[in-house]
């Protein structure tokens, strides 16, 4: 699954299949199912809702903290509920050039 964060600070949620053209500055965010369907001890999902709440002020953040910031938020969330999915993360982020 992917959302794209571009420079202006926009998350464009679920792309679809297909060719994209990036600007300098956009990042990509790619991640595992396990990411919105991490569940809570009441058995709720993290959901995509929260993923698009989290990564819209860090449209602007180093890859690296993107990811950190998903996984600490997701991690938070589920607390002692037991991990069913991998968890995976990345993003990249296209450099701006002069």
């Amino acid at each position: 699954m992917t959302r794209g964060c571009s420079s202006q600070r926009t998350v464009h949620p679920n792309l679809a299949p297909g060719t994209y053209t990036l600007a300098g500055g956009d990042c990509l965010f790619m991640y595992r199912g396990g990411v919105t369907e991490a569940m809570n001890p009441d058995q709720a999902l993290y959901s995509d809702g929260r993923l698009e709440e989290v990564l819209a002020p860090l449209a602007g953040a180093p890859p690296k903290t993107v990811v950190e910031r998903v996984i600490e938020s997701v991690t938070a969330y589920a607390a002692s509920a037991p991990q069913a999915d991998d968890i995976a993360a990345m993003a990249v982020r296209l450099p701006v050039t002069p």
